[in-house]
């Protein structure tokens, strides 16, 4: 036991438990925070992915073509997707 206390009476070995401790009380605010950020972060991709289900497809193909009228580059894409989009049967509307 003696030999234990002047051990941690040692000035380095003190140092070095503040040191470890310090770095862990740090890496759990900082996790804390992270996850804290995450989670907001997910409620907005929640929120943002709800908002587009409830545009109905057959609204956003129609937008889709109507932009394709004015900007060429998009014409292949609109049209790869028309005929996806018609496949499909509109059954996710």
């Amino acid at each position: 036991m003696n030999k234990f206390l002047s051990y941690l009476s040692d000035s380095r070995v003190v140092i070095a438990i503040i040191v470890i401790v310090v770095i862990l009380t740090l890496w759990l605010i900082i996790t804390r925070v992270n996850t804290k950020r995450y989670r907001t972060d997910l409620e907005q991709l929640e929120n943002k992915y709800n908002e587009i289900k409830k545009i109905p497809l057959s609204f956003k193909m129609n937008k889709a073509v109507a932009i394709s009228r004015v900007d060429q580059e998009t014409i292949d894409k609109v049209e790869k997707a028309k005929t996806d989009f018609s496949q499909t049967g509109n059954r996710y509307d």
